[in-house]
């Protein structure tokens, strides 16, 4: 049979990407499919498509190709052009996982047309292929980021932020949502405030900080609370609350947040964390923060400003060694060296505890019990001798 719309000249009557054509066009199939998986995927879910169809229009570019849907032919090759002459190439795990968007998208392309439609990726000939390259085209070994010791955790948190300027602030209010959170980078970055900013002569500044409902961080009860939509085992059946009170480490975190948005106002109902365009401007009374669009501040350079800052003797090699995960990192291990308990660990920081009982769920840590373990811990390190008393004080001055 003759297919006008994917220009050529003949087809098998078992081929069925033509099959699909004398339906539909391509471009009605494609449409139709993205509009589908994108009201049944996680927000997560569709950034790594995007990639993945990315990868795949560019391959289509360099060769002259359609490439949606494809065949068993076309991917095999697409698979060896990611890992071989791509530049840069890829991995054989992130072609993998791009073979897997693929697949999907064949998978609900079936089901918006009702055509038999192929999976190639399912076929013996795909599966080899990645098989056979998760032997030659390993990722190159991460170099994995460091934690902060208890005392450089101390010295950073009180010493390593100019809080006289926009950027001093947000990098300090940053570090501490990811350590005392602790939350992963990616997942506290992309955290947004929906707030007004309400007069009221009998608060700080005059102001009073109004949340909205819908806002992913508020104040209650003298804790910041914060909601967690998307993370690894976090889905919408099991959302996390994650509770930081004050004199957390000597640091008043709901009154920096209040401080926050009301002498920076970042702009309300866009991420929390968008970086200043100004960083450095010095924060004077009714003068608002500028920030830019769409962007925040990268957390591995803002750890290791910081970082730097606190100990302006370092060698580039030993902040080299730290990263936007290095906070998060911290407070796990200060934990289990004070209480050697991993499921409260586990508890904190949103893991998976590795043999989690069935009776685990009815006794999860409640968030007193939370805001207690992150108030006691500076008094616990000292008793534990991972901290001077002299090196806890800096936290009290």
């Amino acid at each position: 049979m003759k297919c006008d719309t994917c220009l050529a000249k003949t087809a098998g009557e078992d081929d069925l990407i033509h099959s699909v054509s004398q339906h539909m066009s391509r471009l009605d199939l494609q449409r139709q499919t993205s509009e589908v998986m994108s009201y049944h995927r996680r927000t997560g879910t569709l950034a790594v498509h995007r990639k993945a169809h990315q990868t795949l229009a560019q391959y289509g570019q360099v060769y002259g190709a359609l490439t949606l849907p494809t065949s068993v032919l076309q991917l095999a090759h697409w698979v060896t052009w990611m890992l071989r002459l791509r530049d840069p190439t890829l991995d054989s795990s992130t072609a993998e996982l791009y073979a897997g968007v693929v697949s999907d998208w064949h998978q609900v392309a079936k089901e918006v047309t009702g055509v038999a439609l192929q999976n190639p990726c399912q076929t013996p000939l795909i599966r080899q292929l990645l098989r056979a390259a998760q032997r030659g085209y390993k990722r190159a070994p991460k170099n994995k980021k460091e934690p902060l010791t208890a005392w450089q955790l101390v010295r950073v948190l009180h010493e390593g932020f100019d809080k006289a300027t926009v950027g001093g602030r947000h990098d300090h209010l940053l570090f501490c949502f990811l350590c005392f959170g602790p939350l992963r980078p990616g997942v506290t970055v992309a955290l947004v405030a929906i707030y007004t900013l309400v007069p009221d002569p009998l608060c700080p500044l005059g102001l009073r900080v109004q949340f909205s409902a819908s806002s992913d961080v508020w104040i209650a009860e003298n804790r910041v609370v914060i909601r967690v939509d998307e993370d690894k085992n976090v889905d919408a059946s099991k959302r996390r609350l994650v509770y930081i009170p004050a004199g957390v480490f000597g640091v008043d975190l709901p009154g920096e947040l209040e401080m926050y948005l009301k002498v920076c106002s970042p702009p309300s109902g866009r991420t929390l964390f968008a970086s200043p365009t100004n960083p450095r401007k010095v924060i004077r009374p009714h003068e608002v923060g500028r920030f830019n669009d769409g962007t925040y501040t990268a957390t591995c350079a803002m750890v290791r400003r910081a970082f730097a800052r606190a100990f302006p003797d370092s060698e580039e090699w030993e902040r080299a060694l730290l990263g936007g995960g290095s906070p998060r990192k911290t407070l796990a291990i200060l934990l289990y060296s004070v209480y050697a308990n991993m499921r409260l660990v586990a508890d904190f920081g949103g893991w998976s505890a590795q043999g989690k009982l069935a009776i685990d769920c009815y006794i999860p840590m409640t968030p007193q019990q939370r805001c207690r373990k992150l108030q006691s811990l500076l008094t616990d390190l000292v008793a534990n001798n991972e901290l001077t008393l002299e090196q806890a004080n800096i936290c009290t001055r």
